[in-house]
């Protein structure tokens, strides 16, 4: 069977999405409310957070290195006659020429950077384009053991919805390998459609940042973390929290 990515189609990867954050969007306007500048989005994708907080009238810059979805992201904001400066790049190496007030990294897009290279490679991007008094803010999940260590062979539910291009009813399952070593965690969605009995599989690797080894890169980045949250509704992080929400300034 032939395998793909979950970013293959952008329409289908925001009716997935769309639905599993709810919350996260008006956190991030809350964070962005006392003008301390132009914001930038990493890993903006469709534009799912950069839309809401250009409607708030801020000045928004999403990049992003898939082209599919920025294409995706473009269609949307000009449907709502909203004004963003969509960027094609690689987080890990670009130069804007200029500096944002507010640099958010949302829904767990540094998962992405598998290597300590990449990291590094994208915080010294960061640093480069936060202005003296920004704000970074970023969020990881919090990874779970019970979740690293599932059985490899069996599947397990991630979403279901009807297709967008009406295929029918969809199933989404996944399967996971954790390599302890590399700290990757390689996933597999399967999408079974319920109409034809056709399944589709799509691939992507994960990441896993622990709290305090993410605490530490960025403290040896060159960031003080300001506040470090564990939801969305600003509680503060512990051993309970769901999420890892740092929020930085440059030392």
């Amino acid at each position: 069977m032939q395998e793909g990515s979950i970013y293959d189609d952008p329409v289908v990867y925001d009716h997935i999405h769309d639905t599993a954050w709810l919350n996260d969007i008006q956190f991030y306007i809350e964070q962005v409310k006392k003008d301390r500048g132009p914001v930038l989005e990493l890993g903006c994708g469709t534009g799912r957070v950069s839309i809401p907080i250009a409607e708030q009238r801020h000045c928004v810059t999403g990049i992003d290195i898939d082209k599919r979805m920025l294409n995706r992201a473009r269609e949307k904001a000009e449907e709502k006659h909203i004004d963003i400066d969509w960027i094609l790049g690689d987080i890990r190496n670009f130069d804007l020429g200029r500096q944002f007030g507010t640099i958010i990294y949302p829904a767990n897009s540094i998962a992405h950077l598998l290597d300590i290279d990449s990291i590094e490679g994208c915080l010294a991007c960061i640093r480069k384009h936060l202005s003296e008094n920004g704000l970074f803010i970023l969020h990881m999940f919090t990874p779970g053991l019970k979740i690293l260590s599932r059985d490899h062979d069996k599947r397990y539910p991630v979403s279901e919805y009807d297709d967008p291009h009406g295929r029918g009813h969809v199933v989404v399952t996944e399967t996971t390998i954790y390599d302890n070593a590399r700290q990757v965690n390689d996933v597999k969605w399967y999408y079974l459609y319920e109409q034809t009995g056709e399944e589709e599989i799509k691939k992507f690797s994960m990441r896993i940042y622990y709290p305090q080894e993410l605490d530490a890169l960025l403290r040896y980045n060159g960031f003080e973390i300001v506040a470090k949250y564990g939801a969305f509704d600003g509680r503060p992080y512990d051993s309970s929290s769901p999420f890892q929400i740092p929020v930085c300034k440059k030392k």
